[in-house]
């Protein structure tokens, strides 16, 4: 019985968790949508392409696909999951 309790703590703790996130997740989205309208209103162009070190690029263009993603995550702090992408979209 008392695993049954536990249990439903747990539970409730988990759904509390997942709703703070989404909150968040919320909150961030209508920070990027605001930050958009500031770009735009300002005639801000944004292309992070520009800012990275010559090293990512040349990596990205050699076919070092692996060492391109580690210099990015170095260079930007970025998760790997970020850096994979941010390196896989770039042209």
């Amino acid at each position: 019985m008392e695993w049954i309790s536990s249990l439903s703590v747990l539970s409730l703790i988990i759904i509390l968790g997942l709703q703070r996130l989404n909150e968040q997740s919320i909150k961030i989205k209508r920070l990027e949508s605001k930050i958009d309208i500031l770009m735009r209103h300002l005639d801000v162009n944004y292309d992070p392409v520009a800012l990275l070190p010559r090293e990512v690029i040349e990596a990205k263009e050699s076919g070092q696909r692996i060492r391109a993603i580690r210099l990015y995550r170095q260079f930007s702090g970025a998760s790997l999951r970020e850096a994979r992408s941010f390196i896989d979209d770039l042209k």
